[in-house]
C-alpha cells in the first residue's frame, strides 16, 4: 500500500483526496458509515441518509436516497461539514438538509473536556430528491444558530433547535417554528435539545426539554408542554407520530 509522507503525517493516498485547513491535514476519505437511521417518505416509497466522509473527523456529507427496500443508491448532493439532519419534503417536493458549518477547537477549552464553535452559520437546504437543479436556501434569522430541525408534515414549516447571538457564545437552545419565508416565532425558551419531530397534523413539536427531563410535545401555537411517554416515542418514527 502506496504510502506519502506528508506535513509530519502519514497519509495512505489509496484513501482519496487531502483537505489543506490552516495547518493541520486531514483526509477526505472512504464512506464511515450512515450517520443516522435512514428516513422514509410519508408514502415508505423512499428513504434518504447521509454518509460521513473525512478523518480524524468528519469534513463532508454525502446525501444519499435509495428505494424504500434500500435498492437503487443515489448520491444526491455533496456538503462542507459534519451531517446534519435531514428530512423528507411531502409527496415529490424532494428534502430538507441541516448542512453544519465546519468548526474549530476553542483555545484552552482542552482542559474542561474540550470546546468547539462553528467557523459560519449553519445552513438550510431544500433539494430535489432525484438531484440536479432546484437547490433552495430555507431562510432562517441572520442570527440564528439551526443545531437541530425537523421539517412539518405539510412542508411548510420547520422546528429549529437553536440558539441566537455569536456562534462561540453558543447561547441556551430554543424551540423556534420557520415558515418558507424565513419568519420564525419562538416557541418555547431555553433548555430545549433534539431530536425534533412533529406531529402528525403539524400542529406540535416533539423534542428534549431538560425543565422536564425528558420527551415533551409542544403546542405550537401556545407554547403548551406535555410529557410523551415510552411508547408514544418508540411509535414516532422518522420525526412523525403514528408512522410505522
Amino acid at each position: 500500500m502506496k504510502r506519502e509522507h506528508f506535513v509530519g503525517r502519514y497519509i495512505d493516498r489509496r484513501l482519496g483526496d487531502l483537505v489543506i485547513a490552516g495547518l493541520a491535514v486531514v483526509c477526505v476519505c472512504t464512506p464511515l458509515q450512515a450517520h443516522a437511521e435512514p428516513v422514509r417518505s410519508t408514502d415508505g416509497r423512499r428513504m434518504a441518509y447521509t454518509v460521513a466522509r473525512g478523518w480524524p473527523r468528519p469534513l463532508m456529507t454525502e446525501v444519499w436516497t435509495a428505494s424504500g427496500d434500500g435498492s437503487d443508491p443515489r448520491r444526491v448532493k455533496v456538503y462542507l461539514g459534519a451531517p446534519g439532519d435531514l428530512g423528507f419534503l411531502p409527496g415529490e417536493e424532494g428534502l430538507v438538509y441541516l448542512q453544519r458549518g465546519l468548526s474549530y477547537a476553542l483555545f484552552g477549552s482542552h482542559l474542561y473536556g474540550g470546546r468547539e464553535a462553528s467557523l459560519v452559520r449553519n445552513r438550510v437546504w431544500r433539494m430535489p430528491a432525484g438531484g440536479g437543479v432546484g437547490e433552495a436556501i430555507w431562510p432562517l434569522p441572520d442570527d440564528l444558530q439551526a443545531v437541530r430541525t425537523a421539517v412539518s408534515p405539510d412542508g411548510q414549516r420547520l422546528a429549529v433547535c437553536g440558539y441566537r447571538g455569536e456562534l462561540v457564545e453558543q447561547g441556551d437552545r430554543s424551540l423556534w417554528v420557520v415558515d418558507r419565508s424565513g419568519r420564525a416565532v419562538l416557541v418555547k425558551t431555553g433548555g430545549v435539545d433534539g431530536p425534533l419531530g412533529w406531529s402528525e397534523d403539524s400542529g406540535e413539536v416533539f423534542c428534549v426539554l431538560e425543565e422536564r427531563g425528558g420527551p415533551v410535545r409542544v403546542r405550537v401555537e401556545t407554547g403548551e408542554t406535555r410529557q410523551r411517554d415510552r411508547a408514544e416515542v418508540g411509535a414516532s418514527v422518522g420525526g412523525v407520530e403514528g408512522e410505522t
